[in-house]
């Protein structure tokens, strides 16, 4: 099972004729995976929810995530969303590849969880995990369904100013995780997706 946590900040730019244009984005603020029985999981997660205000707590409703959805349930503080998934994984990851490459999707460099996140997602669907691809995909799918990400071709940009506002984006980093620029997701999807 994978735990992760995500934040969400806006970043501006010039759009097509000049228009400001305002983008929401999402970073990967914590990250954990782990094989626990179901009342070390509900501790798990209890831990994650003393740490981090959140918004929305996606629990994918399926397989264990069942007893995990009827024992947060009992806590009315907890702000739970069943997510039931339609499709298999592979498609799921497929259908948040464009909010990854149009890069809404960051990864910070200074945290420890986040060698085996990108790892995990590099190799997929052939590595030995696939938790945190999952989680990935759900946090991009879900916000974009629930209008939090843009969806594709709602960017804002054409091809030519796309490159002066990634070298604009680097500069004024949201900074979440103090002065590290994060990695941006279009460079592994770019590496997964043509290699």
């Amino acid at each position: 099972t994978a735990i992760t946590v995500w934040g969400t900040f806006k970043t501006s730019f010039k759009g097509h004729n000049g228009h400001p244009v305002v983008q929401n984005n999402i970073i990967l603020l914590d990250a954990k995976r782990g094989k626990w029985e179901l009342s070390e999981l509900i501790q798990e997660i209890r831990d994650v929810l003393e740490d981090y205000p959140v918004d929305w707590v996606l629990i994918e409703k399926k397989a264990s995530g069942i007893s995990v959805i009827q024992e947060l349930r009992r806590d009315p503080r907890i702000p739970l969303f069943e997510y039931v998934p339609d499709k298999d994984k592979t498609s799921r990851l497929q259908a948040a590849l464009p909010t990854f490459k149009a890069g809404c999707v960051w990864f910070p460099r200074n945290q420890p969880y986040i060698q085996d996140v990108i790892t995990e997602l590099l190799q997929f669907p052939a590595g030995k995990h696939d938790d945190y691809v999952d989680t990935c995909s759900l946090v991009v799918n879900w916000m974009r369904m629930n209008l939090v990400l843009p969806r594709p071709g709602e960017m804002g940009w054409d091809e030519d100013e796309e490159e002066q506002f990634v070298s604009h984006r680097a500069k004024t980093y949201w900074g979440a995780l103090q002065g590290e620029v994060a990695v941006k997701s279009e460079r592994f999807l770019r590496r997964q997706w043509q290699g």
